[in-house]
């Protein structure tokens, strides 16, 4: 039951993963476009790393 409560936060990573990917690759050459898909996917991964710690702590 506990892992079928992380479901919607992985569907959501992966949801938001494949719309950043989509808006850099449609505009790839604006500078400012390339680099913030960057910045948004090292957040993502770092509220995944602080979610995994969370639990960890409990």
């Amino acid at each position: 039951m506990y892992q079928i409560s992380g479901y919607p936060e992985a569907i959501v990573y992966v949801l938001l993963f494949t719309g950043i990917l989509k808006v850099s690759l449609k505009y790839e050459r604006k500078k400012i476009i390339a680099i913030l898909p960057i910045i948004i996917m090292l957040l993502i991964i770092m509220m995944g790393i602080m979610g995994y710690m969370e639990v960890g702590n409990k």
